[in-house]
C-alpha cells in the first residue's frame, strides 16, 4: 500500500519544504492540506497541483520528466533550496528505474550534501535492503507501515536539514510473515489504515468516537 509511505514521508515536512510528486500522486497534496474536492477534480481534469492556503504547509511541485532527467531536475531544486533557504528540504518521490539510472546525479547530490530525501516507489519485494552502488545511504521500509516510514523519514529529513546529505528511502512490500502482528489482530496485513488504528489503539489513542469524527470530516469535504 504505497499511500502509507507517502503519508509517513510527508508528515514531517514544514513551511518552506518541497514535496516533489509524480503524475497521479494525491496523498502528499492531501497531507499539505489541499481540499479533497480539488483533488477529486484533478482525477477528471488534471491540472498543476498547488500549495495549500496554509502558511504552515509545505509546497507541492509536480514533476513530469522522463528517467534520469527527473532526478537531475530534483537535485537542481535541492541545490537552489540549500543556497537560498538553508534548513529546508526536498522530499522527492521517484520511481526505482529513474533513480537506478542516475548514478552520476546521485553522486553529485552526495558530494554536495544536498538537502534532499529520495523516496523510491516501485515493486520491491525483498525484505532486506539491496546493496546500492550509489554514494547515498539506502534505507528500506515496509511500504504499508506508516509509523516505520515516519520514523525513517524523520531521521532522514533532519539529517538533510543539518547539511549532512541525502538519503534514499526505499518502499518495499514485505511478506506477511515478516510483519509484526498484534495478538488480537484479525485484519489483513496490507491494510495500512487498519494497522494504524491498531497501533493507536494499543497506546490508548484511538476510539470509535475519534473514528466517527474523522469520517464525518471527510464526508463534509
Amino acid at each position: 500500500m504505497q499511500q502509507a509511505i507517502e503519508v509517513g514521508c510527508t508528515a514531517e515536512l514544514r513551511a518552506g519544504d518541497i514535496a516533489a510528486i509524480m503524475r497521479g500522486q494525491f496523498v502528499p497534496q492531501l497531507v499539505a492540506g489541499i481540499p479533497l474536492l480539488e483533488l477529486r477534480a484533478q482525477l477528471s481534469t488534471p491540472r498543476k497541483p498547488r500549495t495549500a492556503n496554509n502558511p504552515l504547509s509545505f509546497q507541492i511541485a509536480p514533476i513530469d520528466l522522463p528517467g534520469e532527467n527527473q532526478i537531475a531536475f530534483l537535485s537542481g531544486i535541492a541545490s537552489a533550496l540549500g543556497e537560498h533557504r538553508p534548513g529546508n528540504v526536498v522530499a522527492a518521490f521517484v520511481d526505482e528505474k529513474s533513480l537506478r539510472n542516475a548514478g552520476d546525479v546521485c553522486e553529485f547530490a552526495a558530494d554536495l550534501a544536498l538537502p534532499i530525501v529520495y523516496v523510491e516507489l516501485g515493486k520491491h519485494r525483498s525484505r532486506v535492503a539491496s546493496r546500492s552502488a550509489l554514494k547515498i545511504p539506502v534505507i528500506s521500509v515496509d511500504e504499508a507501515d506508516v509509523v516505520a516510514a515516519y520514523r525513517v523519514a524523520f531521521e532522514s529529513i533532519e539529517k538533510a536539514r543539518r547539511g549532512a546529505g541525502p538519503t534514499i528511502i526505499r518502499g518495499i512490500a514485505c511478506a506477511p510473515q515478516f510483519r509484526e502482528r498484534s495478538r488480537h489482530s484479525h485484519f489483513e496485513p496490507d491494510d495500512a489504515v487498519l494497522r494504524m488504528e491498531q497501533y493507536l489503539a494499543s497506546r490508548n489513542l484511538w476510539t470509535r468516537e475519534l473514528r466517527t469524527q474523522i469520517e464525518s470530516a471527510f464526508a463534509r469535504e
